[in-house]
């Protein structure tokens, strides 16, 4: 049985090597753009923000001429500050994993989906301490050329707590352009 196994593994490694290998392009984001709340069980935040993440991946699918699909890894914060007195300044950092697929090959203007799940921390003003929650976002969009881009999204975060009822959550949709930096 261990000679079995052994050589499946040297013949594995052999047809491996056989096949043509194509290294896997990078993809570095910066994007930015307005975030709007659509509903909240935060009585005191505004509904108007601002956004702004770097992205970080690396295409998984779509080699020899078919449409590309994309891992990455954002980096992001949304500020969102009082427009009036009765509300307070809101920020939200967030991190995670975004997956993003071509809708055709490459050419002038490629439209795109994609979809998130992200981990975020939501800091208060006059507030001591962060709320930890998660966050499940989806965009749709278009690369226009190589290196500029603009999406619309849509995402709902929620925010448990430990002995508490009610989950707080947050929902928001953004108009988003970017730029390819690699």
């Amino acid at each position: 049985m261990k000679k079995l196994l052994l050589l499946f593994f040297i013949l594995s490694a052999f047809f491996s090597f056989a096949q043509e290998l194509e290294k896997s392009p990078k993809k570095i984001t910066f994007e930015m753009g307005y975030t709007g709340v659509r509903k909240s069980n935060f009585t005191d935040i505004s509904k108007t923000g601002f956004a702004f993440a770097l992205d970080y991946g690396w295409q998984v699918s779509g080699f020899k001429n078919k449409p590309a699909a994309y891992i990455s890894f954002p980096l992001g914060y949304t500020a969102i500050p009082p427009i009036k007195k009765s509300t307070k300044n809101y920020g939200i950092s967030f991190y995670g994993v975004h997956i993003t697929h071509n809708l055709k090959q490459q050419k002038n203007i490629v439209p795109f989906f994609g979809y998130s799940l992200l981990f975020n921390q939501v800091i208060k003003q006059d507030t001591d301490g962060r709320v930890i929650g998660h966050e499940t976002r989806f965009d749709a969009g278009a690369n226009l050329g190589k290196r500029l881009f603009a999406k619309i999204e849509y995402g709902i975060a929620s925010y448990p707590a430990l002995g508490q009822k009610i989950t707080s959550k947050i929902g928001t949709w953004g108009l988003k352009v970017g730029v390819r930096i690699r």
